[in-house]
């Protein structure tokens, strides 16, 4: 069986003003020509969303920032605020990132990788001398 490397971050806050850093949950399909990335992103928008792959990995970071100019009530409880969701992971075969393919709906990430030319599996045939 093939590895994929993943990198976990995780960090809770030191007080309610600090920004909470959390990994994304990943689901990693491996189909015969790609990788198919399916991350939980829920309550960000495609313009809160970095994403970088390059040959053989892949990185994605999700940011959720107040502004200092928002008009700010007054809570009487509160749990959400400025948060960041990242993962990144490295694939056992290399992958086409110029050609990868990505999709945001209902807070849901796909990301399709394409396999390398190079690292498709192919079909060979013995000859007869």
């Amino acid at each position: 069986q093939e590895m994929i490397i993943m990198s976990l971050t995780y960090y809770k806050p030191r007080t309610k003003s600090q920004h909470l850093r959390r990994s994304a949950a990943v689901d990693i399909i491996e189909k015969e020509d790609n990788y198919i990335v399916i991350a939980n992103v829920p309550g960000f928008t495609k313009e809160e969303i970095e994403i970088t792959a390059d040959h053989e990995s892949l990185s994605f970071t999700a940011n959720k920032v107040e502004t200092e100019n928002e008009e700010k009530p007054k809570y009487i409880h509160r749990e959400r605020f400025s948060s960041t969701l990242s993962r990144t992971m490295t694939f056992a075969k290399p992958i086409e990132a110029a050609k990868a393919t990505v999709t945001l709906k209902d807070g849901v990430l796909t990301i399709t990788l394409p396999l390398a030319e190079n690292a498709k599996a192919v079909k060979l045939t013995p000859q007869e001398n």
